[in-house]
């Protein structure tokens, strides 16, 4: 899928793949990861505009384990892309989706955050590069610099 681009989409491209990384998304049960986020990325690896070595680290209070989230981003993914998926780009991204049941608030939450993120990074090859994208009410926002702190600590 990823290795050997078409004809087609070399010359659809726009830029260049982005780097290595694991993607946290705060909120990723919410409609905005359904609705807009996944139909981008799902779009960006299609483009081969992902990196190979990229995973998503989804964070949210719904208590679900990581084989339910795989699956409803795939009933997701279909319903929102707006187009066929390509089976090869869904399993893909399937084997790259990984799940956290947490409040945003809560020191635990990021402890687990921070195992997971070296268990993916070794898993995926995303050289410990973890850029948030946070899908949180204005009221749930952290402070500047808490996240960092947090994910490096475990602590807040």
């Amino acid at each position: 899928m990823l290795s050997s681009p078409s004809a087609q989409a070399v010359s659809e491209r726009v830029g260049r793949p982005g780097d290595p990384c694991v993607m946290v998304i705060f909120g990723a049960s919410g409609d905005l990861t359904r609705r807009k986020l996944l139909p981008a990325l799902y779009n960006l690896a299609k483009n081969q505009l992902l990196s190979r070595e990229f995973a998503v680290i989804g964070v949210a209070r719904d208590a679900i384990s990581t084989d339910d989230f795989r699956a409803k981003l795939k009933q997701d993914m279909q319903e929102f892309t707006g187009a066929s998926i390509d089976a090869d780009i869904g399993n893909w991204f399937e084997e790259r989706m990984y799940y956290i049941t947490g409040e945003f608030g809560d020191a635990k939450t990021f402890q687990q955050l921070k195992d997971t993120l070296q268990r993916v990074d070794q898993e995926q090859h995303t050289q410990q590069n973890y850029p948030p994208f946070l899908l949180l009410s204005s009221n749930n926002l952290p402070r500047p610099g808490s996240y960092a702190k947090r994910v490096a600590t475990g602590v807040e």
